[in-house]
Formats: structure tokens, sequence, C-alpha cells
């Protein structure tokens, strides 16, 4: 089995939300053209989701993250991102790590701003409704990024909200 199989196996083995596992491949198809390796690291198992709202939320945070991360190291030699889906007892927790050029101070007060984007005019909506997603889902964020050392999101949802 090549580790593409490997990653779809994973991937449909611990998230059981045929939506958000769909998505997830198609992430993981869509970096693989871009030359970025992404990996994910599943613990625990995703229960299928009922109410479509929460899926669509869950796929504005994972979708904007990723794609982000992306960016963000789109023209690095070696590009990554990490994708880890924790699912504890409680909590749903989301982390999306690229090794791209981070974020500055300056500009981690203002990411989460409509509008506001370091890409140009016409951008900037992103991390914007991430914010609005995490906060529909009673969730909180963390950014944990160094210059030159890449960024790190990591999200927090309660399950109770999910299910």
């Amino acid at each position: 089995m090549g580790s593409n199989e490997k990653e779809y196996a994973q991937i449909s083995q611990s998230i059981h939300d045929p939506i958000i596992s769909a998505f997830l491949n198609s992430k993981f198809s869509r970096a693989r053209e871009l030359g970025v390796t992404l990996t994910f690291d599943l613990i625990g198992e995703l229960q299928q989701i009922t109410d479509s709202s929460v899926t669509h939320r869950l796929i504005t945070i994972l979708g904007n993250l990723i794609d982000n991360g992306l960016d963000a190291v789109q023209f690095l030699e070696d590009k990554k991102i990490a994708v880890q889906l924790n699912i504890t007892k409680n909590d749903l927790i989301i982390q999306v790590k690229d090794n791209g050029n981070g974020i500055s101070q300056e500009d981690s007060q203002k990411i989460f701003t409509k509008g506001y984007s370091t890409k140009g005019d016409n951008r900037g909506i992103g991390l914007y409704l991430v914010l609005a997603s995490v906060n529909e889902l009673n969730g909180h964020i963390e950014l944990d990024q160094k210059v030159g050392l890449g960024t790190c999101f990591r999200i927090y949802l309660p399950l109770k909200k999910l299910y």
C-alpha cells in the first residue's frame, strides 16, 4: 500500500463522517498536486455529524487553515503541513501546522479581522470565517507562531456542540 492509500485509509477509519472524510481526502490530493507533504495525525474517532451546519463549519475551519498553510509554504523547497485531529472525551482539537515563514507579531493581532490580508486586496475573509465558525461552536483558537519557523493554529471545540 503506497503512502497515499495509507493516508486515505487512516482518514476513513478515524472519520466516520463521509462529507468531512471526502473533504480531507480532496485536500490531501490538492496538496500532492502542489508538491506539499500533507500529513494527518488522527487520534480517536470522529462520529458522523447529523447537523449539516456543524459539518459546514468544520469544513470552513479545516479548509481555510489548510489553504492558508498551502499558501504559506508555496515558495519553500520542502513544503510541509501537518494536520492533527485529536478527539478526546470532551473536545475535538484541530491543529494545523505549516513550516512557512510564520506570522509577524503585528499581523497576528489582525489576522482574524474581516478584510485583513497580507496577500493583497479582496482577500482576508478566510480566518474571519474560521473565527466565526469556532465561535458558533463555542470553541476557541490558539495561534502559535514564530517568524521564520512556521505557524500553528490550534482549535478547541466542545464535542457536545458537534453531535
